[in-house]
């Protein structure tokens, strides 16, 4: 049996090796962080162009609305829906992360002692290139410098596929420079002239040149670590998956040839069946070239008990460790030197690559409640009132996308509307509000709770004005653009059936996505038709459409996930929603009138159930309080002045259950 892994004892084991900064690479960096320092654009130019990053006169800087747009339009809709929901979950992770760091007081003699959390205005986020992209690292920084607020996010990653522009897209990068390497940390950290501004602070893995340059700008600006090689041990018992061992093993090795991956297990039978799991895999993986070499870094250790390799893996301190064993959770809770923990056969060390590093994966309940409303745009503000009027007292720093309530365990989560339904879906958070429209385009399945009435608009085929008398039937096969495809899809697809079956050769409409200003592809040239929310119609008609079909009509809701685990907190909150929706239908009429004409008045104002009445110190005489319908007070109080009624007043409500 070939070892895949050379064995060694306990006592054999390696120091894990510390010094980060290769001294032959950082020479190498050196002059080439100096000239972009005091040369700025020019140096940075001539590196890109030598390194074959850029032609020769190429762009430096791919921007958001552009360059980084088309990227993201140019994948498929399965790449898009996958970049989309990992981002969610990082963006999930991150604003739990964010509100578990707060500002503090202490009182001292004479006043008060304490910090306050702030982001840095501009980061920096460096993500590898090459051969083998990591997109993952554009999400895991860019995604985390907006939840803590930063203003600016600038990525750099040398020769980017379409892959990572669209993550630097959807991670709200603002540009993303198409360079790696020192000259890409040095240009982060000191800017390009006019090209680029500095960055306050620079993160993300690199290669060796990277680490080196990052070691010569530390102090110019704050940066994250410097990263040595990646380290990964595996603790298995026999009961343990051979085949999943060898897979998280040979994960950890393809990253570099310089990895180092580890295996300490209970018996020797269970070490060659890795060995032989690790042969049979590495034969077909795309990067063997690189995995290979970086096994031969590595070892696997056999040791009498799960308690000896726990206090191995405290000795060397490793980057990742995994647990595949019995009782991990126990074992876990043990362990205190690890830079990530990873309990349990499913929690794969690639899951860390997707949720931020230093932590422990594993299943875990938040006591707080999880409310999502959106961060921005038309119903930002209408959702603050909801928010307030059921009670919730919180603080929101700036630019901080995550509040703490401080009078009820619920946490508020501000995000991009049209994530909210699958935040809900997915269970990452437990009630929120958004578009019917989304969630529909969303596909997922929440309860919903409480139609809010506002936002209110049509989802419709808009098509060009001097087409508006055309059937529906002449759309089928067309070009379509819109933000709503699965919408689409599912409106044209028995429409293209249809057309399939009558002519006997397979017919379907062309849809395209589109984020923004959809109403203008038809006069662009881009479609025939589009699928759009109209509001007013006044920007429909400014662009020359008219509507052909309603698909939906829509306005914002209040969703909840079924499978909440705080589902009277729940009730609660849509109890006081409701309430307050309920207060700006009705208002309190209070009057006083004889009990002569009382009849005539309990039929103007006969309140929910029946008005409140009180006798007045004169005894034919009764103040009488009822709820009326906001919008017919002024009918109301003709009508019961009319009667004789006098001293009428009316109040406005905050809130109610009725």
């Amino acid at each position: 049996m070939v070892h895949m892994l050379r064995r060694l004892k306990p006592e054999e084991i390696p120091m894990i090796r510390r010094d980060p900064v290769d001294s032959k690479a950082r020479l190498i960096a050196e002059p080439i962080v100096d000239a972009v320092r005091t040369e700025g654009e020019a140096a940075v130019r001539r590196y890109a162009e030598q390194f074959g990053e850029i032609q020769p006169g190429g762009k430096l800087i791919l921007r958001r609305e552009v360059e980084l747009r088309e990227a993201y339009d140019s994948i498929s809709a399965d790449d898009r829906a996958c970049i989309e929901r990992t981002a969610a979950r990082i963006r999930a992770f991150a604003a739990a992360q964010r509100a578990s760091i707060s500002a503090l007081k202490v009182p001292i003699p004479g006043g008060e002692a304490g910090h306050t959390v702030e982001p840095v205005e501009a980061a920096g986020c460096y993500a590898p290139g090459g051969r083998y992209p990591l997109p993952s690292s554009v999400l895991m920084t860019g995604i985390t410098a907006r939840v803590a607020g930063c203003s600016r996010v600038v990525v750099a990653s040398p020769r980017p596929s379409a892959i990572t522009m669209a993550a630097a897209y959807v991670a709200e990068a603002d540009v993303l420079l198409p360079i790696g390497g020192a000259h890409a940390i040095a240009t982060l950290a000191y800017g390009a002239g006019e090209l680029l501004e500095a960055c306050d602070a620079v993160v993300g893995p690199g290669n060796q040149y990277v680490t080196a340059a990052k070691s010569l700008v530390a102090g110019r600006v704050a940066i994250d670590m410097l990263a040595g090689p990646s380290e990964c041990l595996v603790i298995a018992d026999d009961d343990a998956d051979a085949a999943t061992v060898a897979k998280d093993l040979l994960a950890q090795a393809e990253h570099d040839p310089q990895a180092l991956p580890a295996l300490i297990c209970l018996s020797e039978a269970f070490a060659a069946a890795v060995d032989a799991q690790l042969e049979a895999q590495l034969a077909v993986l795309p990067t063997a070239d690189i995995a290979s070499v970086a096994l031969k870094n590595g070892y696997t250790v056999v040791v009498g008990s799960v308690e000896e390799a726990a206090a191995i893996s405290d000795r060397l301190a490793v980057e990742h460790v995994e647990l595949h064993i019995k009782n991990a959770m126990q074992v876990g809770m043990r362990l205190k030197h690890y830079g990530g923990l990873f309990i349990g056969g499913n929690a794969a060390e690639v899951l860390g690559d997707y949720v931020p590093s230093g932590i422990s994966t594993r299943g875990n309940s938040d006591e707080r409640l999880l409310i999502a409303i959106p961060k921005k745009g038309r119903m930002h503000e209408k959702c603050l009132k909801f928010l307030e009027a059921a009670g919730l007292e919180y603080e929101r720093p700036d630019r901080v996308d995550v509040a703490l309530c401080t009078n009820m365990p619920i946490k508020i989560v501000f995000l991009p509307a049209s994530d909210i339904a699958m935040f809900v879906g997915e269970g990452n958070v437990d009630v929120g509000i958004t578009g019917e429209d989304i969630i529909a385009e969303s596909e997922q399945i929440v309860h919903v709770n409480l139609k809010l009435g506002f936002g209110k608009c049509r989802l419709g085929l808009q098509v060009p004005e001097e087409h508006k008398g055309q059937p529906l039937s002449a759309y089928v096969g067309s070009r379509i653009v819109t933000s709503f495809p699965n919408i689409a899809a599912k409106f044209f697809k028995p429409l293209d059936d249809a057309a399939s079956a009558q002519t006997g050769t397979k017919v379907q409409t062309k849809i395209k996505v589109l984020g923004g200003s959809v109403e203008a592809a038809c006069g662009l040239g881009l479609a025939d038709a589009v699928i759009d929310l109209v509001e007013t119609g006044t920007t429909m008609k400014a662009a020359g459409l008219c509507m052909l079909e309603t698909l939906m009509t829509t306005e914002a809701v209040l969703i909840s996930n079924p499978q909440s685990k705080h589902p009277e907190l729940t009730r609660r909150i849509i109890d006081r929603i409701q309430g307050y929706m309920d207060s700006t239908k009705y208002q309190l009429i209070n009057y006083n009138v004889s009990r002569e004409v009382l009849p005539a008045a309990m039929k103007i104002t006969p309140g929910k159930k029946s008005p409140s009445i009180l006798p007045l110190e004169r005894g034919d005489w009764v103040a009488v309080h009822a709820m009326v319908i906001r919008k017919e007070v002024p009918n109301i109080i003709d009508e019961l002045c009319a009667v004789g009624a006098t001293d009428i007043i009316v109040f406005a409500l905050a809130n109610c259950r009725v």
